[in-house]
């Protein structure tokens, strides 16, 4: 009973975001419409996977891999878990190793509930600090050019070595972390779906507090699935950036934009003659009062046409948290495009060995 009134309430709110998506909405409004019929979906298949076993107690979820576009899929997770990120004061980022396809063979509802499971966690016991997800190939030998490894890292108070299996139980919570609430089956859950995709997670300590969750995935990084990602756009492969911001927040825009193309270098490097046709962009680090309902980080991105002989003023953009490929990239491939129209604008007024920067 309660899963057929479950999924009226679910229909109801399906067909509410069908309708906003007829709307006119700008590029953000649709990722996070996006986010939200994906969780839509998400519920949908929860509500029928557990209703299905009539009532059973077992595990009930079976992997189906399928193709899918994994940065997709973990960058709508992202979304979906900001708001409640914000209302910790917490910096939620995201890192992608440069060269990792970008499509994965694997059961992406079971994945996502993996991750929200970790996400939601790492939320939970953590304030006024920064949340990590990674996704990686497995470094140190481990694995093969197949497989995947997801990091998911807080600055929380940690989890000490005594108890990085226990928590992996049923119905276990920590003394210290019980104030939190929770049942003591989320991590439960974490490690019976990554059993069922064929795979593994624990809990280990790296250098300084918090706690890293780590899943490791082989068999879903398939190589025919390379090409789907597609070529790196020209107009990033003719940019330059540099960032001004705090370690981690550049760790993970550099991550980004290195998996869309763009070349990254240090504030203090001097760009020889080879960069005389390539647009630098400044990426500043903005901090946003957290009263503001705001992600507490923004990033300000400018650029100077300094090769034009008319008086253009600066090209500035911003852009608050989360810095994921699919918000990065089209702004950056907006400013690309004006820069480009400032070349064909000038290009009869100057001569090639004159352009600078």
């Amino acid at each position: 009973m309660l899963g057929h009134e479950l999924r009226n309430a679910l229909n109801g709110f399906a067909g509410v975001a069908e309708l906003l998506g007829t709307t006119r909405l700008s590029g953000e409004q649709r990722h996070l419409l996006e986010a939200l019929q994906q969780s839509g979906r998400q519920l949908r298949w929860l509500i029928e996977s557990v209703n299905s076993e009539g009532g059973k107690t077992e595990f009930p979820f079976t992997a189906v891999p399928a193709e899918l576009n994994g940065i997709d899929l973990l960058e709508q997770v992202i979304r979906c878990h900001t708001p409640a990120a914000t209302d910790s004061d917490n910096l939620l980022l995201f890192n992608i190793e440069a060269d990792l396809p970008a499509w994965w063979n694997i059961d992406g509802r079971l994945l996502r509930q993996l991750i929200d499971n970790l996400l939601a966690n790492a939320i939970k016991f953590t304030c006024s600090g920064i949340i990590e997800i990674e996704a990686r190939r497995p470094s140190g030998g481990r694995g093969s050019d197949t497989s995947l490894e997801l990091l998911v890292r807080d600055t929380g108070p940690g989890i000490d070595s005594a108890s990085s299996q226990r928590i992996f139980e049923p119905w276990v919570r920590l003394e210290e972390n019980q104030k939190s609430g929770g049942s003591g089956l989320g991590l439960h859950i974490c490690q019976r779906i990554a059993s069922s995709l064929g795979g593994t997670v624990d809990c280990y300590h790296e250098s300084g507090t918090g706690s890293c969750f780590r899943v490791y995935l082989p068999g879903v990084l398939d190589p025919l699935l390379a090409c789907k990602s597609g070529p790196v756009s020209r107009l990033f492969s003719s940019m330059i950036c540099r960032i001004s911001a705090g370690d981690r927040l550049r760790a993970s825009v550099e991550s980004v934009l290195g998996h869309l193309g763009i070349r990254v270098v240090p504030f203090g490097k001097m760009l020889g003659s080879e960069s005389g046709m390539m647009l630098e962009i400044l990426i500043n680090q903005l901090e946003i009062p957290c009263d503001s309902k705001a992600p507490h980080a923004g990033l300000l991105f400018t650029y100077h046409p300094r090769h034009s002989e008319r008086n253009y003023l600066l090209q500035t953009r911003r852009l608050q948290s989360p810095f994921l490929e699919s918000t990065l990239g089209p702004l950056l491939m907006e400013m690309a495009l004006a820069w480009r129209i400032l070349l064909q604008e000038s290009a009869l007024k100057i001569k090639p060995d004159d352009i600078q920067g």
